[in-house]
């Protein structure tokens, strides 16, 4: 019996120091809200719930000027000014409703831990397959470092956070949403979206969102966008190196009509599959001066024009790592890419762009870019069969008169591209296909061309 005193003392006491820390930040950030003051973390935080940064006055919410700031880098490693999370299903901090905000040396810090796959898994996983059952990963209220405006949406209640039911309101007693947000020498880490901005359907105010010196750990998606079509927002040096699915998403859990947005500075150094999952036209994006490395593609960039991608510097993963090839490094409607190098380094590899895109000054390298609806459009293939994929890690042998160094395009019988491998291999009338990208996900009997 001591000994379980004992025990149900020592749990006690934790979970009250836990509870004692959101107290006090939550306090601090409460009294700041009221007096448009400012809040200075000085210490670590361990919080059991989420901080809400917001003004509300019975079913509305009233605007505010704060500042929240701490002694974080980008450069941190967990050490100064962190707000760490116990729980997995609310965001570390969420900012309602401001005139003016201002969050700065922040260290956010999750318990996220992504799904254990291998280099194939994981760098031909989908956003939508790339999943935990560990953590929140509801698209509309994911389990986030920073959630900006979820409050007015009048939204579904299976879809709002778990335990803040009181904050929400409908949308029209919402007054207005986050109209400046400024955030500053942040790090998020260990979440499902790094920094999550809700749709165009709640903002009715006109937002602008500025990032500067950003450092992306491991999340699933680094910035989901939101706001308002008329919104804009600036990032200005980001960098992503740790294990990510997706750095910019206007997609799944963003929206594809966010505004305007230009990001300045771009360095990917982690496992990140993918740099932007943008499906459909909307937001006009100008994306300049960006290094990465060991990227797996550059991703889905569908525009209604001008979007650019300037002084750019990617080399993708290898695919004797990857195992096979991607779909595409690109897959780009009314996109300009521009003074740019994209390439395997030092290796002679096919890149697949797919899409109306330009490509102004592009340098590839020993690497060969591939534009398929030029070859289609212009009827370039060798040959035309039908052919049967089952295995996409199993090379393929095919009839016909194929050489070593083609490139074999699938399409499916309406003549959509499914993907593609190179020939490896030429001997009496049958060629040896290898490093097959995505074709094995379609049991049905494909088009094969060279």
């Amino acid at each position: 019996m001591k000994y379980l005193s004992l025990l149900l003392l020592f749990f006690s006491a934790a979970a009250s120091a836990q509870n004692a820390d959101w107290k006090e930040l939550q306090g601090l950030i409460d009294k700041a809200v009221n007096t448009n003051g400012k809040v200075f973390v000085a210490r670590n935080y361990k919080i059991d719930r989420p901080l809400v940064v917001a003004n509300k006055q019975g079913e509305s919410f009233n605007s505010y000027a704060v500042t929240i700031h701490g002694d974080a880098t980008m450069w941190d490693v967990n050490s100064r000014s962190v707000i760490q999370t116990t729980y997995t299903d609310a965001p570390a901090m969420i900012v309602q409703s401001g005139k003016s905000v201002i969050l700065e040396g922040l260290n956010f810090q999750g318990r996220y831990i992504p799904p254990k796959l291998t280099v194939p898994e994981l760098y031909g996983a989908s956003l939508q397959e790339y999943q935990t059952r560990d953590c929140r990963d509801n698209p509309e209220t994911p389990y986030a470092a920073i959630a900006v405006d979820p409050f007015c949406c009048g939204g579904i209640s299976s879809d709002e956070y778990p335990g803040l039911g009181s904050w929400y309101i409908n949308k029209s007693a919402c007054k207005g949403t986050t109209g400046k947000l400024i955030i500053k020498d942040c790090t998020f880490n260990g979440f499902i979206v790094g920094l999550k901005q809700f749709s165009a359907s709640c903002t009715i105010t006109k937002s602008e969102l500025r990032l500067e010196n950003i450092r992306i750990g491991t999340c699933k998606v680094g910035i989901a966008f939101g706001g308002s079509a008329t919104g804009s927002t600036t990032i200005e040096n980001i960098g992503a190196w740790g294990l990510t699915h997706t750095l910019f998403d206007f997609d799944h859990y963003g929206i594809a009509d966010a505004g305007t947005c230009e990001i300045n500075g771009i360095n990917i150094a982690g496992d990140v599959v993918q740099m932007i999952n943008k499906a459909r036209p909307g937001s006009k994006i100008v994306i300049r001066n960006v290094f990465a490395e060991s990227l797996g593609r550059i991703g889905i960039w569908i525009s209604e024009g001008n979007d650019r991608l300037d002084n750019a510097s990617i080399n993708f993963r290898y695919i004797n790592q990857v195992q096979y090839h991607p779909d595409y490094v690109l897959w780009g409607d009314n996109v300009t890419i521009s003074l740019s190098t994209l390439r395997y380094y030092g290796q002679v590899t096919p890149m697949v762009f797919l899409g109306n895109q330009q490509h102004v000054r592009v340098s590839y390298q020993k690497s060969r870019p591939l534009f398929v609806n030029d070859a289609k459009k212009e009827r370039k293939w060798k040959n035309d069969l039908p052919v049967t994929v089952t295995d996409t890690y199993r090379p393929l042998t095919i009839n016909g008169n194929a050489k070593t160094g083609d490139y074999v395009f699938f399409f499916d019988k309406k003549n959509r591209y499914l993907g593609f491998g190179d020939v490896r291999e030429n001997s009496n009338g049958k060629s040896r296909i290898e490093y097959l990208s995505s074709p094995a996900k379609y049991k049905n009997e494909l088009t094969l061309k060279y």
